[in-house]
């Protein structure tokens, strides 16, 4: 998905950095600043929502939408999106609504 994620937002122009883990995302967002973290909840190492929670404690600005397959886990996901703040959730993997999504963060696109 990182793959069709990263080819999807370069062929629309969009400069992207992608990563295969939490901790990986972490060590770029350390060393740069970025618009917009996209990452899925389940990932390798600890999830996209605790990757979340990381981000906040130093960025407290960047949108961060969170994506995953499993739409029936989403109340178990809710108290700690709220937590994350300026966080967007899509419960579904499908791009169109990736799309939309980033289009109501920044309306110029």
């Amino acid at each position: 998905m990182v793959e069709v994620l990263e080819l999807l937002f370069k062929d629309k122009g969009f400069e992207v950095v992608s990563a295969d883990a939490s901790k990986s995302a972490l060590n770029f967002l350390e060393k740069q600043k970025f618009d917009l973290m996209i990452t899925d909840i389940n990932m390798p190492g600890m999830s996209g929502i605790d990757l979340g929670l990381e981000v906040r404690k130093k960025n407290t600005l960047m949108p961060i939408i969170l994506f995953t397959g499993q739409i029936n886990k989403f109340k178990d996901y809710k108290s700690s999106l709220d937590k994350i703040g300026n966080a967007y959730y899509i419960e579904s993997k499908d791009l169109d609504e990736l799309l939309k999504t980033i289009k109501k963060i920044f309306p110029k696109i």
